[in-house]
């Protein structure tokens, strides 16, 4: 599938060793790091909601002491006894006069708990006293489910409203005001909460998750019960706007079956469209259930963590570099000469016996301290004494020569200055071995050339004999044609053709030694 050569892998081989390693430990490591980070803001986060949860809790039960203190006050109760018993009206002067006792302890009581003001009804819902002339005597009350409730011997709290008599909203708190503990209840004393009092339970401390840290309450449907802190709803948002987020879905349902005991960590974006990180609870507002929302961004939650994601990418990305670098010189050093050896591989393929890795001039003989006498490479230089007179020497039919390995100061040329001095690394070691064969190569094809040399003139010798056996067989014929023309005559000739005979046989002899030359 990928035709690389080796130079192109190496480089690859060592930008992945290089790069892989650093950029899976940086992967992990930032993931463990965001993970610990989250799981620390979601337990600050979580904190915070039970904290604002057991105040707002405690906010109300404390609420529902006092309310309780003052439905037992003498004042109240004898005033109440006496509108009930005598059927007074909020104009007779009877009940004028009860009312001025009924205003000095009221109005203190309000001031003292942060009350917006404090009311009273009969057990019909009228209002026969308030600490506020907003709210007129007479006004029928009836209607209202907390005054309802409250008629029918519960305390209780109403749902958060607005109120034109403070113009904010305002939350009530309403119990009955019995003739005795437990008799016939004669009417309701009901004192009125501000809604920023609400805001400021939730709100408090807050700042101490983040810059961006924000707290809310929501209903089941995500209307707003509290202004927010941060963004569009920091004011007057509370009864009037509706979010709808991740976290209105997830505790819409718990918010709806009162189910106290839920909570989630969840990541989305909140009514800014901005990515946050929520811890979402149920809580109470008065009596009834409320969502309570805490959130912080994830822009302020990963800051360092994504300044430790740029970071390891600049790391990453530098070792990238440097390993690129690092394996594409470490790649030329060890391949060019690699590519040097291919060129000479093919010029000594094509017949150039002349080549030569290029080596350190060293002189051996002067380094070894040999002598005219010791030495046969003396005064050459770049001569490889491993190979010619050193430990190597037998290995090429040679004599060591040098002193230094003779007398056992070296037991190995490898050991010799020489050979460290020229062998600085395997590519250099090779090039001395390729050198080496190239003599070797040359002194085998001069001792072919000599083999040579010697078999053309055996054969010329070998041409000359066998001229010389024709020449003879030539006088055999004609002493044998010579014997045949004349009887009388071969007598005579037998003599010299014996001499012949005795010729031809030395001539035989002389090319069967010839020929046992050529054949060594």
């Amino acid at each position: 599938m990928f035709n690389f050569n080796l130079r192109k892998t190496l480089i690859i081989l060592f930008l992945i060793v290089g790069i892989v390693p650093i950029a899976v430990a940086g992967y992990l490591f930032y993931n463990n790091a965001q993970g610990e980070i989250e799981n620390k803001i979601n337990k600050s986060m979580a904190m915070y909601g039970e904290i604002t949860d057991n105040s707002l809790e405690d906010f109300f039960a404390e609420r529902e002491g006092e309310i309780k203190v003052l439905a037992l006050n003498d004042n109240i109760k004898t005033s109440l006894n006496k509108y009930y018993s005598q059927n007074l009206s909020p104009e007779d002067d009877d009940w004028q006069y009860n009312i001025h006792t009924i205003d000095r302890y009221l109005k203190e009581f309000v001031n003292q708990y942060g009350y917006s003001f404090a009311f009273l009804t009969d057990k019909n819902g009228e209002v026969i006293y308030s600490t506020t002339e907003d709210v007129p005597l007479g006004t029928d009350l009836s209607e209202r489910n907390y005054i309802n409730k409250s008629i029918k011997g519960n305390m209780n709290w109403s749902e958060l409203f607005y109120s034109g008599v403070i113009n904010n909203n305002a939350i009530v708190l309403s119990t009955p005001i019995r003739e005795n503990d437990f008799e016939m209840i004669v009417g309701t004393a009901n004192l009125t909460l501000n809604q920023s009092k609400i805001d400021r339970i939730v709100h408090n401390s807050i700042d101490t998750l983040g810059d961006s840290a924000d707290a809310y309450l929501i209903d089941s449907e995500g209307l707003l019960l509290t202004n927010t802190l941060i963004g569009q709803y920091q004011n007057d948002a509370a009864l009037k706007e509706n979010i709808d987020t991740r976290a209105v879905e997830l505790l819409s349902g718990p918010i709806g079956n009162g189910n106290y005991d839920f909570s989630a960590t969840e990541q989305y974006r909140e009514y800014r469209d901005v990515p946050v990180l929520g811890e979402l609870a149920v809580t109470k507002i008065g009596d009834r259930p409320a969502g309570l929302i805490v959130e912080i961004d994830q822009s302020e939650v990963f800051a360092g963590i994504n300044s430790l994601r740029n970071y390891l990418l600049i790391i990453i990305a530098l070792v990238a570099v440097s390993a690129a670098l690092i394996a594409y010189f470490g790649a030329n050093r060890i391949f060019n000469p690699l590519e040097k050896f291919q060129e000479l591989f093919a010029e000594l393929a094509m017949g150039d016996l002349s080549v030569g890795y290029p080596m350190k001039s060293v002189n051996c003989s002067e380094i070894m301290d040999c002598g005219v006498e010791d030495c046969p490479d003396f005064g050459k230089t770049g001569v490889t004494c491993w190979f010619d007179v050193g430990s190597y020497a037998p290995e090429f039919d040679n004599e060591i020569y040098c002193p230094k390995i003779l007398t056992g100061e070296y037991d190995s040329c490898e050991e010799c200055i020489v050979y460290k001095k020229v062998n600085e690394n395997e590519i250099k070691t090779l090039g001395a071995w390729f050198n080496k064969l190239v003599d070797k190569l040359n002194n085998i094809i001069t001792d072919v050339a000599d083999i040579a040399s010697d078999l053309s003139s055996s054969s010329q010798e070998l041409s000359a004999s066998s001229e010389e056996i024709s020449a003879s067989a030539e006088q055999v014929g004609n002493a044998i044609e010579e014997v045949a023309s004349g009887a009388e005559e071969q007598t005579a000739q037998i003599e010299e053709t014996k001499g012949s005979v005795d010729n031809l046989s030395n001539k035989i002899t002389n090319v069967e030694e010839k020929s046992d030359d050529m054949d060594q």
